[in-house]
């Protein structure tokens, strides 16, 4: 059986879930009376209203997660600086069920940075960053590939009464090796979902997210936010996104499953419809 779970530091809440699996067509997520405590934590970094970070893609490949909570109305705005001109800076920003919410390309200071400006927070909660490049978004980073440091900043967001300033909160579908579902995209389900796995050193994880209606994408990240692998089309179906991959070390593993237009999504297109058919082996 899958659950939708409400995760935040050291606490895991666990959610009910209507309709995720063999069968689902839709899923609903209700926060259970009690939580369950779980040593199994994201580290990712946590950004304070006027934080301005020092990152690097090395260890990575080519892309960072990162977070912030902020209040509803809060008007925030996002900053990603390259450090050097090899790096083409590119921004997207998740809700905390996974709602793309915004994406940047170019609007910085300085040619090629990214800058989410004047975005409104529609809820408490917590959201996410995916810190790219416009050439490593789909697609793993290149050999050779020189100065990968960039800087990440926000401002305007102010701590919710709910969630403590170290701590997040965010709804995942969680998975185990060896399980497979099916999971929605719809207008009302969305067009991405995180979903998490609790995973060993030198484990090999084989994850399909084949469709007959979408070109899915996954990203696949360690728990401290740094992406290992990320796939487009490499399944054995039409279109189909396929990670194989050794785990690099013991912890909970983070996914991201979108399609390959999500940033358009993020724009304010038409959330493609259809069922992705889930497995992590």
């Amino acid at each position: 059986m899958n659950f939708f779970h409400k995760l935040a530091v050291r606490v895991l809440v666990v959610t009910s879930i209507a309709g995720l699996s063999a069968a689902a067509v839709s899923a609903q997520k209700e926060q259970a009376p009690e939580p369950t405590s779980d040593s199994s934590i994201l580290s990712l970094p946590i950004l304070l209203s006027g934080d301005a970070l020092d990152f690097s893609f090395e260890d990575t490949d080519g892309a960072f997660l990162a977070a912030f909570n902020a209040s509803e109305g809060d008007v925030v705005d996002i900053s990603m600086a390259a450090s050097a001109s090899e790096l083409d800076p590119y921004l997207v920003v998740f809700g905390s069920d996974g709602t793309l919410l915004a994406q940047d390309d170019d609007s910085g200071e300085q040619p090629l940075d990214s800058f989410v400006d004047d975005f409104e927070v529609p809820a408490d909660g917590t959201y996410f960053i995916l810190a790219t490049s416009f050439t490593y978004r789909n697609s793993a980073i290149t050999e050779g590939a020189e100065d990968l440091t960039f800087t990440l900043s926000v401002d305007g967001n102010t701590q919710p009464a709910d969630i403590a300033e170290d701590s997040f909160s965010y709804f995942v579908v969680t998975a185990a090796v060896g399980e497979s579902f099916e999971i929605p995209f719809s207008a009302d389900d969305g067009n991405a979902y995180f979903v998490t796995f609790d995973g060993e050193a030198g484990q090999s994880v084989d994850i399909n997210a084949p469709s007959d209606e979408l070109d899915t994408l996954m990203m696949l990240f360690d728990f401290n936010g740094r992406r290992i692998a990320v796939d487009d089309d490499g399944g054995d179906a039409p279109l189909a996104a396929n990670i194989a991959a050794e785990l690099p070390e013991d912890g909970l593993y983070f996914l991201i499953l979108t399609t390959y237009d999500y940033a358009s999504v993020a724009s304010g297109s038409t959330v493609p419809e259809g069922v992705v058919n889930f497995s992590i082996e």
